[in-house]
């Protein structure tokens, strides 16, 4: 906050927005207190005639009379004059310049040049405007926003579950139902938070119903399909496969995005259906037209560089007994990463690994599982299989596949894998946004989907 000084240079805060030539300054019923404390701000617009009032008054005020007629005047110039004394209504305009100029400093920044200062900086505005507008719950949201980006960025302050750094907006979204777009966006981005990190699936869902999938919701709504691709990929890691697939159906239907069809492949690999898992996995990264039930043909636009389907769809044909490739299709997944620069996606090695034993590449295939470093979530089950074929070796090849295929092979589909990081499961789903997040909100917005805190100490 800006400081200005009283005639006795002591600092005093004024309202946010309100400049220094609007401000007189008087101080409170004992003149004897000196205190800065005691200096209250009077907000006023000034004009000659104040400042002769206040002239004549340092000179004549000295009898009840002219001090009568210095009020009486006084009040009558002010009454002409438009007061500038901002109100804590949270209607008043102030807290909405304070949120503008607070997400278009952000907006200027950009996604490469956001620092600790900044954030901080966003903060520190975020909060005057909730000083003003304490029941906003869009000021909530941006002050936990940022402060999850300190944590996840610059590893500054505590890390929290979203249900814990989102409870304040949560609970003002509750009293001030979303009416707008940026607001049903900030709902939809707490739920992707309280699936992909608090493993909340039912308090994500719930919010999903509440807020935007109510009574006759329009899915050409950008932001209503959001939400509901959204609360099919909750319904999806809780196991509500059914349920899951009547979303992405619902979606896809209306416009058939290639992260819908991928997640709606993981429903039927889920249903250990891998022959349309396959086809819907091709349909994402390939494209073409494929049947929706009761016949009707939609056009995936497809995606060539969508690694998590290549990397899914490997592991389908895989367990459909197509090593050769799936093979290839691992491989794809893991060059899509390594040529956009990204760290490699162990899982993929992982299939790699195990479609290489079944080809019966042995040695190919203990390479690429030992790339699996020690401190990946992968590492357990590549150092399964590695020491699964290594036992094999002394039994003839064919044995030893058989022997693979039948004991553990299945249970990469059904089972989830237990990590340090959460429950991982082969098969997976991506979280969708279109092309409807606020600039503000799809600032380091990857960082924001990292796994549950940390375990501690008790």
């Amino acid at each position: 906050m800006n400081n200005w000084r009283d005639q006795n240079e002591r600092d005093v805060g004024a309202p946010p927005g309100i400049k220094p030539e609007n401000l007189y300054y008087t101080r409170k019923a004992d003149r004897g207190d000196n205190s800065a404390s005691s200096i209250v701000p009077v907000v006023v617009r000034t004009s000659s005639t104040v400042s002769v009032l206040l002239r004549v008054c340092k000179r004549y005020c000295t009898t009840p009379l002219f001090m009568l007629f210095f009020v009486t005047a006084l009040v009558l110039s002010l009454s002409t004059l438009n007061p500038r004394i901002p109100s804590l209504d949270s209607n008043n305009s102030t807290p909405e310049k304070l949120k503008w100029n607070a997400r278009e400093n952000l907006l200027v920044k950009g996604e490469d040049r956001i620092d600790k200062d900044s954030i901080n900086e966003a903060i520190s505005v975020f909060k005057q405007a909730q000083q003003y507008a304490p029941e906003d719950p869009q000021i909530a949201y941006y002050l936990a926003w940022l402060e999850d980006l300190n944590y996840f960025i610059f590893d500054r302050g505590e890390c929290q579950a979203a249900s814990k750094r989102y409870a304040k907006a949560i609970e003002l979204f509750y009293k001030n139902p979303p009416q707008d777009d940026i607001s049903r966006q900030m709902v939809i981005e707490i739920g992707h938070y309280l699936s992909n990190r608090d493993l909340n699936y039912n308090k994500a869902i719930r919010l999903y119903d509440k807020h935007i999938l109510k009574g006759d919701y329009d899915i050409s709504d950008p932001v209503t399909y959001m939400a509901l691709v959204s609360r099919g990929m909750a319904r999806f890691w809780n196991k509500d496969y059914g349920f899951a697939e009547s979303d992405f159906r619902l979606a896809l239907a209306e416009k058939p995005f290639s992260q819908v069809a991928y997640n709606l492949g993981s429903v039927y690999a889920m249903y250990r259906n891998y022959p349309k898992a396959i086809s819907w996995y091709k349909s994402a990264i390939y494209g073409g037209e494929i049947k929706l039930n009761g016949g009707n043909k939609i056009k995936v636009p497809g995606d060539p560089k969508f690694d998590e389907a290549l990397r899914d769809l490997g592991f389908a044909l895989l367990l459909n007994e197509e090593y050769q490739e799936a093979l290839d299709n691992f491989e794809k997944a893991i060059d899509v990463r390594d040529n956009n620069d990204e760290p490699p996606d162990y899982l993929a090695h992982v299939g790699k690994g195990i479609a290489e034993y079944f080809l019966r590449y042995v040695d190919e295939a203990k390479l690429t599982l030992r790339k699996v470093p020690s401190d990946d979530p992968y590492y357990g089950i590549a150092n399964r299989y590695l020491k699964t074929i290594e036992e094999c070796e002394s039994s003839s090849q064919v044995q030893c596949v058989n022997h693979v295929n039948n004991v553990t092979l299945s249970d990469i589909a059904v089972r989830p894998i237990l990590t340090d990081e959460g429950i991982v499961r082969v098969f997976g789903n991506v979280t969708f946004h279109g092309e409807v997040l606020d600039k503000v909100l799809e600032l380091k917005h990857k960082y924001l989907y990292e796994g549950p805190c940390p375990a501690t100490d008790n």
